[in-house]
C-alpha cells in the first residue's frame, strides 16, 4: 500500500498539466529559452488582503481508511452527541428553573399586591371580613338545616313518644317474665345447693373415715419402715451367725468323719435342718412383707392425692354456685320491685315529654334565626356582588386557577421534553454499531493478512 509509484505513473504525472512546473509547457520537456525570446509572465492574483500565492492542485483525501480512521469518526460523532445532550439538559434545567421562579415570583407579587391593596383600602378589608363572616354564617346555616332535618314534625314526635311508651311497656312485661324465670332458676339452684351440701357432708364423712384408716395404715407403715433397717440388720446378723455355726459344724463334721460315735444323730440332724429352713422362710417372709408394704404405701398416697383433688374441685364448684346465687338474689331484688320500675318508666316518659316541648321551642327559635340569617346572607351577598373589590377578588381567583392550569401543562411539557431528550437508547445503538464495525474491520484485516 505505501510503495512508491512506478515509472509509468511518474511519466503520467509529469504529463499532467496540473502538476507541471510553472513556466514550462505541459507535456513538453523544459528546455532552454533564447535570450531574445518573448517571455510571458502571468500576473499574480490580487485579493483584498494583498497578493495571493499561486494555487496548486487540491490535496486529495486520505488514501488508506483503516480502523483508526473510522474509530476517530465514531469518537467525534459520539463526542458531538454527548455535547448536544449536555446542552439540551442545561437548557431544560434553565427553562424549568425560570418557570418555577417565574411562577413563585408571580404568586408572591399577586399576594403582595392583594395585601397592599387590602392595607390601603378599608373597604376591601371590610369586604374580606364580610366574606369570612358570610362563610361562617353559611356553615351555621347548613348545621341548623341539618339539625332541623333530623328532627321531625310534632306528629312524628308524638308517634315516636307513643312508640317509646309501647316499647317500655313491652320491656316491663319482658322483665316480669324474666323475673319469674329467674325466681324459678333460683329455687332450682337452692335445691341443687342443698343436695350438694348433703352429698358433701356424706362424702366428707366417708372421706374422714377413709382418711383415718389411711392415716393409721400410714403410721403403721412408717413405724415398720423406721424399724425395718434395724430388724433387717438383726436378722442378717442372725443369719450370718447361723451360717458361721453351720460352717463350724461342717468343719467339725469333716474332722470327725472317722468318729461315728461323735456324729449327730438323725434326729438332731433333722432338727437342725428344720431350724435352718425356718430361718430361711422367716427371712423370705420379711422381704415379701417389706415389698408389699412399700407398694401399699404408694397406693395409699395416690388415693390420698385423688381425695385432695376431689375436695378442691368440690370447694371451687361450691364457691361458683354461691356467687351465682348471690347474683340471682341481687337481680331478684331489682326485678321484684315492679312499682319502682313503673315509677322510673313514668319519670322517663315525663322527661321525654318535657324534652319534646323544649326541643319544639328550640326548633321554632332556630327557624326564626335561620330566616333572619338567610335574609342577612342574601343582603350581604347582594352587597358583595355590587362591590368592586369582591369582583376583583373573584377575577384574581379565576386568574390564579388559570395560572395553576398553565403550570400543570408546563410541567407536563417539561417532562415530555425530558423523555424526548433521553439519548440512552441512541448511545447504546451507536456503541453496538461500533462493535459490529470493529469486528468487520478485524475480519477484513485478517483476510488481507492471509491473502
Amino acid at each position: 500500500m505505501g510503495r512508491q509509484p512506478g515509472t509509468a505513473s511518474r511519466l503520467y504525472t509529469a504529463m499532467n498539466p496540473t502538476t507541471a512546473r510553472p513556466g514550462s509547457r505541459a507535456g513538453q520537456p523544459a528546455g532552454g529559452i533564447a535570450l531574445n525570446a518573448q517571455v510571458t509572465v502571468v500576473d499574480r492574483p490580487t485579493t483584498q488582503h494583498g497578493l495571493g500565492g499561486m494555487k496548486t492542485a487540491a490535496k486529495g483525501g486520505r488514501l488508506v481508511q483503516d480502523k483508526s480512521y473510522y474509530l476517530g469518526l465514531v469518537r467525534s460523532k459520539i463526542n458531538e452527541l454527548y455535547a448536544e445532550n449536555t446542552k439540551l439538559k442545561k437548557e431544560i434545567e434553565n427553562s424549568s428553573d425560570e418557570n418555577s421562579s417565574f411562577l413563585s415570583y408571580e404568586k408572591r407579587s399577586l399576594i403582595l399586591r392583594a395585601k397592599s391593596e387590602l392595607s390601603l383600602s378599608h373597604v376591601k378589608q371590610e369586604a374580606v371580613r364580610l366574606y369570612d363572616q358570610i362563610h361562617e354564617f353559611e356553615v351555621k346555616r347548613d348545621a341548623l338545616i341539618e339539625e332541623a332535618k333530623t328532627r321531625g314534625s310534632p306528629a312524628e314526635e308524638r308517634e315516636k313518644l307513643l312508640k317509646q311508651v309501647k316499647e317500655d311497656n313491652q320491656e316491663i312485661a319482658s322483665m316480669e317474665r324474666q323475673t319469674r324465670e329467674i325466681q324459678e332458676k333460683i329455687d332450682q339452684m337452692l335445691e341443687d345447693i342443698q343436695q350438694l351440701d348433703q352429698d358433701i357432708e356424706e362424702n366428707q364423712g366417708e372421706r374422714n373415715q377413709k382418711y383415718k384408716e389411711l392415716k393409721k395404715r400410714e403410721e403403721s407403715m412408717d413405724e415398720f419402715l423406721g424399724t425395718f433397717e434395724d430388724n433387717k440388720m438383726e436378722e442378717a446378723n442372725k443369719i450370718s451367725k447361723i451360717e458361721q455355726a453351720i460352717i463350724t459344724l461342717l468343719e467339725t463334721m469333716s474332722r470327725n468323719m472317722g468318729r461315728f460315735t461323735h456324729l449327730p444323730t438323725p434326729k438332731e440332724l433333722m432338727s437342725m435342718k428344720a431350724d435352718l429352713q425356718f430361718k430361711e422362710d422367716e427371712r423370705q417372709k420379711s422381704e415379701r412383707t417389706t415389698i408389699g408394704l412399700a407398694s401399699e404405701r404408694e397406693k395409699l398416697q395416690h388415693d390420698l392425692q385423688k381425695m385432695e383433688q376431689f375436695e378442691e374441685k368440690l370447694n371451687e364448684e361450691l364457691l361458683v354456685l354461691r356467687e351465682k346465687v348471690t347474683e340471682m338474689e341481687k337481680e331478684l331484688e331489682v326485678y321484684s320491685d315492679l312499682d319502682k320500675l313503673k315509677t322510673k318508666s313514668e319519670a322517663k316518659k315525663q322527661k321525654l315529654m318535657d324534652d319534646r316541648i323544649i326541643l319544639q321551642k328550640r326548633r321554632d327559635n332556630f327557624k326564626e334565626l335561620i330566616q333572619a340569617l338567610t335574609v342577612r346572607y342574601e343582603g350581604l351577598k347582594a352587597q358583595l356582588n355590587e362591590n368592586e373589590t369582591y369582583t376583583q377578588l373573584m377575577n384574581l381567583e379565576k386568574k390564579w386557577q388559570h395560572q395553576e392550569q398553565n403550570n400543570f401543562s408546563m410541567k407536563e411539557f417539561i417532562s415530555q421534553r425530558t423523555m424526548d431528550c433521553d439519548f440512552g437508547k441512541t448511545s447504546k445503538q451507536v456503541y453496538r454499531i461500533m462493535d459490529d464495525f470493529n469486528a468487520m474491520l478485524q475480519d477484513q484485516l485478517a483476510a488481507r493478512k492471509t491473502y
